[in-house]
């Protein structure tokens, strides 16, 4: 394996380590969700770059957009009505 990729995969396998520790912490923090999320995105488009899928890596850039802009309003109403039942 070359030298860039070599570097691209273990950067992608530290980044799911991340995101599977904290999902698997007993109380997950939901502000972290869009996060991790984006983060996942951004994993996929790293590794289709990495084994050389020419616009497969913008393609899933442009989905992780498209998702993101329906999970972050969602994620802030979520949170305020957590804020509200806690109270």
């Amino acid at each position: 394996m070359c030298r860039p990729c070599s570097e691209a995969l273990q950067s992608t396998r530290t980044a799911l380590r991340e995101i599977t520790g904290r999902l698997r912490e007993d109380e997950y923090n939901m502000h972290s969700f869009p996060s991790d999320l984006r983060m996942s995105f951004m994993v996929m488009a790293e590794m289709a770059r990495m084994m050389h899928l020419p616009g497969l890596d913008s393609d899933i850039e442009d989905l992780a957009k498209a998702v993101m802009g329906q999970v972050e309003p969602l994620h802030a109403d979520l949170s305020q009505i957590a804020l509200g039942v806690q109270r």
